[in-house]
């Protein structure tokens, strides 16, 4: 078997395929996936305080956050600092 015919196959299967990009489906399927977004987001992960090693928490979709060990498994840990400083 030739490897560049098949190399070649492959890259262009998306396009017969008539695919989206990974981007596009964040943006039409599944907007609200907590993705960083290129154009906004200038920090994109945990808010670790490194004396005490706790991470900024939501606790919940309610109430004030707090802080919490970080655990590493993203959700109510992970946040993203806008361009215009939002948090």
């Amino acid at each position: 078997m030739d490897l560049g015919q098949g190399l070649s196959d492959r890259t262009s299967l998306p396009s017969s395929l008539r695919c989206h990009s990974f981007r596009w489906f964040l943006d039409h399927v599944y907007p609200n996936s907590g993705f960083p977004d290129e154009e906004g987001d200038l920090y994109f992960g945990q808010v670790r305080e490194a004396g005490s090693g706790l991470c900024l928490d939501a606790l919940g979709t309610r109430g004030p956050a707090g802080m919490r060990q970080c655990h590493g498994l993203g959700g109510y840990q992970v946040g993203a600092q806008k361009v215009k400083k939002q948090f």
